[in-house]
């Protein structure tokens, strides 16, 4: 995936992501251009300047955009003869045809669905909306327009599916819920998945690849753990978040507890539930590493955010000695202290402790003055302990 946008006083940005990164997110902080850039893509903005290659081929100027209720058709000059890409893009606001129900919706999407469009049944039943399809728009809560507005558009087939905060209104368990079929649907059909949320957690654990937009321009690109690390070490948000991968440990008899184990690198950690994820471990490099591991063993990934890590200097990972299930060997690689201002009765001023097992990065949000206290140094070998995730 590549592009380069240009809009007047508004979006300068141009990227370029591996093809083989089938969801992309576009994270940075409210009011940085994130939403516009979307639209420039979408071509719901016909001041801007657009160069897009979303799958192989070289990059075209846009020559025009048609929109409609379910999706943006874009028509890219090759040697004079249009090709034609279907690029849905749903809305935090979803835009349902109120003068018909749920199901004329869909069946409004179906009439001009594409090649890659979903059947009605599956697309309702993974974004848990069958119990929806009679009931008139005006009658939905904001999730469940969402959710309809999501399945319309799995509905009509596109190849490039956008979301601009279209799962806002859900609850997280739901989201995460629907996020997982979305991004399994989206690779079975091999539709190009860019998500905008404000949601860290949901982008670090569902997109292969980020994009952090800061004022109208792409501040950084690469995967998800090569991003995140990046907006950590120059201290712009207050509370990083990480990934952590390793085999998922299937249950067993001897374990009857409702969690799921992860063994990172002989390391067991505990958590409510695992997304799954591929063979290749995200590194806090552009390039992807391979591990070697057993082909059926499945792997699955954690998120971590930095107010939940807490540095053990005692390096007894194997002794319980704490109610905190999670416990991983790492050192202390830097220390960060972040440029948003800290409010004045706040007693203890923090800062952002970067932690690395092997190839795989953590965060940890501490005092200046637990940092004093336990000496933390570059090159100090710790304990992080989270909870339950």
């Amino acid at each position: 995936m590549e592009f380069n946008v240009s809009l007047v006083n508004r979006i300068s940005a141009k990227a370029a992501l591996p093809s083989s990164m089938q969801v992309v997110g576009i994270t940075g902080p409210s009011g940085a251009g994130k939403s516009s850039l979307l639209r420039a893509l979408a071509g719901f903005e016909q001041e801007a300047s657009v160069s897009v290659n979303w799958f192989a081929e070289d990059a075209k100027p846009i020559a025009s955009a048609t929109v409609n209720a379910h999706s943006v058709t874009k028509a890219i000059n090759v040697n004079s003869a249009p090709i034609r890409v279907r690029v849905g893009l749903v809305f935090q606001q979803p835009m349902l045809f109120p003068h018909v129900n749920v199901k004329g919706n869909l069946a409004l999407a179906e009439r001009h669905a594409g090649s890659k469009a979903l059947k009605v049944e599956h697309a309702i039943a993974g974004c848990e909306c069958e119990h929806l399809l009679h009931k008139s728009i005006d009658s939905l809560s904001g999730g469940e327009a969402q959710r309809v507005a999501l399945a319309r558009a799995l509905v009509n087939g596109p190849d490039v599916l956008m979301l601009d905060e279209s799962l806002s209104a859900l609850d997280a368990a739901l989201r995460s819920k629907i996020l997982r079929f979305l991004v399994k649907t989206c690779g079975r059909l091999n539709i190009k998945l860019i998500m905008v949320s404000h949601d860290v957690q949901d982008l670090a654990l569902f997109c292969d690849g980020l994009i952090s937009v800061v004022d109208g321009e792409v501040e950084a690109t690469g995967s998800v753990a090569y991003v995140m690390a990046k907006i950590a070490s120059q201290g712009s948000v207050e509370n990083p978040c990480a990934i952590l991968e390793g085999e998922i440990i299937k249950n067993s008899d001897d374990f009857p507890h409702p969690f799921t184990r992860l063994n990172v690198s002989g390391n067991i950690l505990y958590a409510k539930a695992t997304v799954q994820c591929d063979s290749k471990l995200n590194t806090n490099n552009k390039d992807e590493q391979g591990l070697s591991t057993d082909q059926h063993q499945q792997r699955g990934k954690i998120a971590v955010f930095a107010s939940e890590v807490s540095i053990d200097t005692n390096t007894k990972v194997n002794v319980p000695s704490s109610s905190i299930l999670n416990a991983l060997p790492c050192e202390v690689v830097e220390i960060y202290h972040p440029e948003i201002p800290q409010s004045e009765n706040q007693q203890l001023q923090t800062a952002i402790v970067m932690l690395t097992h092997g190839n795989q990065v953590l965060y940890a949000r501490v005092s200046t003055l637990s940092i004093e206290r336990l000496k933390l140094e570059p090159g100090l070998s710790v304990v992080a302990r989270f909870k339950l995730q």
